[in-house]
């Protein structure tokens, strides 16, 4: 997690504090803890952050930066906007898998330990945390106006439906493997293919879809 913009100093609390809030969770966390793990006293990390809610907002921020310009690079461009769905769904799911502790912290903050962050600090920084979805967001509104996904879809569920069936992906396969007569994709790149195209191209057969009309 590096970003130019930042101190080495700065940089240093930040890789520390990323490494102790994924594994122990935001209320677990001293800042003394992460003065020991990162070398440096407490007062260093005041002078470099006012508080813990800052710090732990601005390691999501720089996290969720760092996943969407992968995950944006790996789509790539495209013409074909059910090509670039596909791309970035494989990318996304590659990235949550990759790399687990930097996915679980983004997904905890997002999730679970938003309410545990003072809300002027939560609010000045929320639309960071979403960087992805709503790249993805503006991704499926370019497609409708290119009149290649129906205008009638919200953007905002195709969304939700993909991000959140890779996070699922992510956190669940090994324990989805091991239910009963099922036939679960472990393969990453497996999965987002298949649920891409299930979102593309839906469940039902041409038949069953005739009977709906």
């Amino acid at each position: 997690m590096n970003s130019p913009e930042i101190s080495s100093g700065a940089q240093k609390v930040l890789s520390a504090a990323q490494e102790l809030f994924a594994n122990e969770g935001y209320a677990s966390v001293s800042i003394a803890a992460i003065a020991d793990r990162a070398q440096v006293s407490k007062a260093n990390i005041y002078h470099h952050f006012e508080s813990k809610d800052e710090l732990y907002c601005a390691v999501l921020k720089a996290a969720c930066l760092a996943s969407a310009e992968m995950i944006t690079h790996d789509a790539g461009q495209d013409n074909n906007y059910a090509k670039q769905l596909t791309n970035f769904a494989r990318s996304h799911v590659l990235h949550l898998t990759n790399n687990p502790s930097v996915s679980t912290l983004v997904i905890r903050g997002l999730l679970e330990e938003s309410s545990n962050i003072d809300a002027t600090t939560n609010d000045l920084t929320a639309h960071d945390f979403d960087c992805n979805f709503n790249r993805l967001v503006t991704l499926i509104k370019a497609g409708q106006v290119a009149k290649q996904i129906k205008p009638e879809i919200n953007p905002s569920t195709l969304a939700t439906l993909m991000i959140g069936a890779n996070i699922l992906f992510m956190k669940a396969r090994n324990v989805l493997d091991e239910v009963p007569d099922t036939d679960y994709p472990l393969d990453p790149e497996n999965f987002a293919n298949t649920m891409i195209d299930i979102l593309l191209h839906g469940v039902l057969t041409e038949q069953q879809e005739d009977k709906l009309l």
